[in-house]
């Protein structure tokens, strides 16, 4: 499966929970994420999404594990925060 396709139902993911928000996404080779910066109705929302969060992952099952980590709960909560997807979870990052 190709990596693109995970990307694609992050952002899908992404636009169906921020209906009224743009959604950039770019690779990142420095910290081996693809970024995604949401933006709208005056707020700004920043998530890295982990290459590795995407091993041996069905592109059907990103949805479901990005809300058993309540992302988009801490992407709310958290606006000045980045919010890395690994894995295993979240981490945190302020600026």
């Amino acid at each position: 499966m190709s990596e693109q396709a995970h990307v694609k139902a992050v952002r899908e993911f992404l636009q169906d929970r921020f209906p009224d928000f743009s959604i950039e996404d770019r690779f990142d080779a420095e910290i081996e994420a693809y970024s995604f910066r949401i933006s709208g109705k005056g707020k700004t929302y920043l998530t890295a999404v982990k290459q590795e969060f995407f091993n041996g992952m069905e592109p059907s099952g990103i949805a479901s594990r990005l809300s058993n980590f309540l992302f988009v709960e801490h992407l709310i909560e958290l606006p000045d925060t980045l919010v890395l997807v690994t894995s295993s979870g979240l981490k945190l990052e302020y600026e």
